[in-house]
This record gives structure tokens, sequence and C-alpha cells, in this order.
């Protein structure tokens, strides 16, 4: 097996353009490169298992944990807020159902990483991709490299040290096994960063509907890390959806957990009403430690 942090078989397929695209520092690559060889393997594996437990079912081999009353989510500072609202947060990310250009995806992370420096804008909140897709223009030992893991570490790397406590809205869940594989990525991460245990958080996002289900366990899986649960709004007439949310609210409660609603509806560059005042287009220049000119890596 290869070390994990080696560039040998690290490959970018980038588009052929008059001028040399820009690519990640030569140290982002590896930190993406340590997450693809220690997780991709067991995130193969997750997805595989997504189709074993249809929603709409409580599971019965975690019944421990919703049993056990002991366990709850650690204390945080609060989700850093947009606007006069304290229930507002500016989520920013990449669009799962598009295939992005490597320009949209390196001029995107760039702006994130613009922000550190930004004394005058508070930090937002990064939704990466979901795990179930790739990002096309990097591949490891010939596989692709999760579009989600690319996303946080890329993010990650380019904002550390933060001005502020960083945070990351985690979407798309449909087993609690993927909770406990984005908590090991986060601790991955911390160790890097030679951060204590809990200094990122997460927002738990829980639209899907097997979430709804297994949230409790979810919960469990990412309590040194989540600071708040989004979930999805009420279906006037769906009588079924508004009793789960609501077992949902409780179990929150009880695990000592923030709730916020989202909007399908909403962009995920902006933030839910009251919407913050638009904002000038950024044209200073890309942050060097993020982007690089190609090279042999």
């Amino acid at each position: 097996m290869p070390n994990p942090l080696s560039l040998e078989g690290v490959m970018l397929h980038l588009p052929e353009t008059p001028h040399r695209p820009p690519t990640p520092h030569p140290d982002t690559l590896r930190f993406i490169t340590l997450l693809h060889r220690t997780f991709d393997a067991r995130r193969r594996a997750l997805l595989q298992l997504r189709d074993t437990h249809p929603p709409g079912e409580l599971l019965l081999e975690t019944q421990h944990i919703r049993e056990h009353n002991t366990w709850t989510c650690t204390d945080s500072p609060p989700i850093t807020t947009t606007g006069n609202s304290s229930h507002v947060i500016r989520l920013q990310g990449l669009d799962n159902a598009s295939a992005p250009t490597w320009h949209t995806v390196m001029h995107t992370h760039a702006q994130w990483a613009d922000e550190k420096g930004n004394s005058c804008s508070a930090p937002s909140t990064l939704v990466p991709r979901a795990l179930h897709t790739h990002e096309q223009h990097m591949t490891v030992d010939g596989a692709p490299v999760s579009a989600a893991l690319f996303d946080f570490a890329l993010h990650f790397h380019a904002t550390h040290p933060p001005r502020a406590t960083p945070h990351y809205c985690i979407q798309g869940l449909v087993h609690h096994g993927e909770a406990r594989l984005w908590h090991d990525v986060l601790c991955v991460a911390e160790d890097v960063a030679r951060v204590p245990r809990g200094s990122l958080r997460v927002a738990l996002c829980l639209d899907t509907p097997a979430a709804l289900w297994q949230c409790e366990e979810m919960l469990f899986e990412l309590r040194q890390h989540c600071a708040v649960v989004l979930l999805p709004r009420e279906v006037p007439g769906d009588t079924a959806r508004a009793q789960r949310l609501h077992a949902v609210r409780a179990v929150c409660a009880r695990r000592c957990v923030r709730v916020l609603q989202f909007s399908r509806e909403l962009p995920r560059d902006a933030a839910p009403t009251p919407a913050p005042p638009p904002q000038r287009e950024n044209k200073r220049a890309p942050r060097p430690a993020l982007l690089q000119h190609a090279g042999r890596l």
C-alpha cells in the first residue's frame, strides 16, 4: 500500500486552455490524498449498504443507542449567523446535481478561502458535495476522489488556521455509518491541524427520508462535532411526515442540540429570510496558498 501522504499515483485531469489552469497547493493535494486513501474504500462500502435499510422504520441493531439516556452532543459556541436573526446560517457549496468545471471548482474554493482574511463578513458554513459524488478532475491510484472529501479538504487546508470556529454542513446521509465516517474524517483533520477534539463543528442536515429515521444514531456518531440539526419544512397535509419531524425535534431536545429549518428552494449560497444584503463581486487575486500554476506533482 502506498504512503498515504505520497503524491505518487495522484493525477489531475485538467482542461486544455491557453493558460495553465490553477491547481491546489501540493500540501493540499497531500491532505486530499490522505483522506482518499484512508476513507475511500469504507465510503464505497457504505454506499452499497444504502438499499439494505429502507426508510420508514427504526433500526433494531441500534436500539441500545436510542435507549441510552446519558449521552448528549458536546456543547459548542453558537454557529455564526448573518443579519439580525439568530436563526440564519449562510450555506455555501457546489451543486450535487451538476458536474462543475475545474475552473468553477477552483474559483469557488478560492472565494471561500478569501473569507478567512475578510473581517467584514461572517464566515459561512461549507456544504461539501454528497458522499456519492466524485471529483472527476482528480484521481488517486486510478480511482476518482470523493467530491465530498475533496471539498472538505480543500476548504479546511486553505482556511487553516481559521479566525472563527469552522462549520461544515453534512448533507445527503442515508445510513448512520456515513455519519461515523464524517466523524472520523473530522478527527483526522483535527489531528493534522493539532487542535482539540471537537474544534470542527457540523450542522447535520436531515435532507433524506432515511436520515429522519436514523437521526438519533447520526447524532450519536457526530456527538463530539454536531452543533445544530437542519430539518426540512413540514408539508401541508402530510401527517406522517409531521409526526416524524415532531419526533426528531424531541430527540434533538433530549440530546441537547439546536434545531433549525431549511428550505430546498433556497440556493445554497443564500441565507433564509431575512436575506443578507447583496455583496459586490470579490475581484481580489486568488490566494497563492490555494491556487498555484499547474506543474509536476
